[in-house]
């Protein structure tokens, strides 16, 4: 398991490797594609984060919509996921706060005035680890 920590906050966002074969989950949830085990690192490099109300029904890699900009561009190998029975303003929250922290090159879009969890605190009962 991994646990992507934010910068001064208590919380941790426990994820998973996924297999890119599936099966996937039937459950809302987080997920990133990295980068992992290149010559000189250590930690997974985060190229895009994002969510979705359940990984079953959403085209996930190999099928998602931006895994070839993903492993062609940023030589991503790995799929991250968080599953949670969260509200969709929680992952929405969460999925700023780890863009906002990790500043993926894929989610340019979302990096520019965003706000994110104000009581990460609170958040941690929220969030139902699997």
């Amino acid at each position: 398991m991994f646990t992507f920590h934010l910068a001064g906050r208590v919380l941790a966002y426990p994820f998973i490797v996924a297999d890119i074969n599936g099966p996937w989950p039937p459950y809302a949830g987080i997920y990133a594609f990295t980068t992992q085990g290149l010559i000189g690192t250590v930690f997974p490099i985060v190229r895009y984060i994002g969510q979705t109300d359940n990984y079953a029904t959403r085209p996930m890699p190999p099928l998602h919509e931006r895994w070839d900009e993903a492993v062609g561009k940023y030589f991503a190998n790995t799929i991250l996921i968080m599953p949670t029975t969260c509200s969709k303003e929680t992952r929405d929250a969460i999925e700023r706060d780890l863009i906002n922290f990790h500043q993926p090159p894929m989610n340019v879009h979302h990096k520019a005035g965003t706000r994110g969890i104000a009581d990460a605190g609170a958040l941690s009962s929220l969030i139902r680890k699997f």
